[in-house]
């Protein structure tokens, strides 16, 4: 229709006191003879972008969406209900007194985009080896899981998808448990974060759990996981190198680069005469990815050392390397050539010491005879 032609329409309506309907949308003309509107691709893509970007940016970034949300679950002990897991309050627990599989879902009363899940579980040794999450719209319905993870050996964990996925309601299903059977958890929170992890804990100890390489082994019941398995104490949980002259070394992998301010190494004996710590953020396997960060060339000062670090370095991978050491024990324990650590320990700050650390520092003078101050102890106890 020409522009005339539709001006005589118009004309012909408003004549007859008809009241057009308000529009909420532009009125396309187009060109005669064309019925249908023709739109090129880069319209349609930019259309679905927009959509995407419109659906996500309906999620607070960086916020945990799941906070004071309502929990059901399968199973809640009277005193640690459910509802504990959203809390602001990351002691509270949600524990079911019930051995696994168990789970627990959130309705966060509307569908949200999503990429970040985290959850503190009980305790060092009490704790989820195996789980899985899942997100739907339909609570009848969860589908496939979006994190199915098995042989986990940390307290603290934090999942974070490729891509966001989207949907109303979240579940945790814990199908196994490490150290008690009975499914606990103190928090779980669900957030879109912008694609790096939530703020590093500096007090956490990130190697624990994580995959370790060793020069050698003695044995297979001294392998090189052992030294990151979160027992610092037991001599049948350790890392034992080879028999021979060094240099030993020992890896963990961290995942991902991470800061890296403390390095706790929990030797076995004190032999080491020089050693290092080294990082790499890739390709572990060249000796020219490694940047030493600390040297020693005397014995270790304790058994349990912590090495703390001028800067924090960012590194994905870690290294103990024991350039020399010597066959005796320097306490006395016996002569063995080789290296042995119990545990292996990386921080993002500086940690607080420890008992056994304090307990290190202090040292008692023998009592000389004819010490005045003894005299005086004595004789104030008659």
């Amino acid at each position: 229709m020409n522009k005339k032609n539709l001006k005589k329409v118009l004309n012909a309506v408003l004549a007859t006191g008809m009241v057009l309907p308000t529009m909420t949308s532009p009125i396309h003309v187009f060109a005669e003879g064309t019925a249908n509107p023709v739109f090129d691709e880069a319209t349609k893509n930019s259309s679905n972008d927009t959509a995407k970007e419109q659906a996500q940016s309906e999620t607070p970034m960086n916020t945990n969406i799941a906070l004071n949300k309502p929990v059901k679950a399968s199973a809640e002990f009277s005193t640690m209900p459910a509802k504990n897991l959203t809390d602001a309050d990351e002691e509270s627990r949600w524990s079911t007194e019930v051995a696994p599989p168990q789970w627990a879902y959130i309705d966060l009363g509307q569908s949200y985009s999503m990429n970040t899940f985290s959850a503190i579980f009980e305790k060092e040794d009490v704790y989820a080896s195996d789980y899985k999450i899942y997100v739907s719209d339909d609570v009848n319905n969860f589908g496939k899981p979006v994190v199915e993870r098995s042989g986990n050996k940390k307290v603290k964990v934090v999942e974070v998808l490729k891509e966001p996925v989207k949907g109303r309601y979240v579940k945790l299903e814990v199908t196994g448990m490490h150290g008690y059977q009975s499914v606990s958890c103190k928090d779980f929170k669900v957030s879109l974060t912008d694609g790096e992890l939530q703020v590093q804990d500096p007090t956490e100890n990130v190697a624990r759990g994580t995959n370790a390489i060793a020069s050698s082994i003695e044995a297979e019941s001294v392998k090189a996981s052992n030294a990151f398995d979160g027992n610092a104490s037991s001599r049948e949980s350790r890392w034992g190198s080879d028999v021979g002259n060094g240099p030993h070394w020992i890896y963990t992998d961290l995942g991902k680069n991470l800061d890296v301010k403390t390095v706790k190494v929990f030797w076995e004996t004190r032999k080491a005469t020089d050693y290092q710590i080294d990082i790499a953020t890739e390709n572990p396997e060249k000796e020219e990815s490694w940047t030493t960060v600390y040297s020693n060339k005397n014995k270790p000062s304790t058994k349990n050392e912590r090495i703390v670090l001028k800067d924090v370095q960012k590194a994905r991978y870690v290294r103990l390397k024991v350039n020399a050491f010597t066959s005796e024990d320097p306490d006395g324990g016996g002569s063995y050539n080789s290296i042995s650590i119990y545990e292996m320990e990386v921080y993002g700050g500086e940690i607080k010491e420890d008992s056994s650390e304090i307990g290190n520092k202090i040292s008692v003078e023998k009592v000389q005879k004819g010490c005045k101050l003894l005299n005086k102890v004595r004789n104030s106890s008659h």
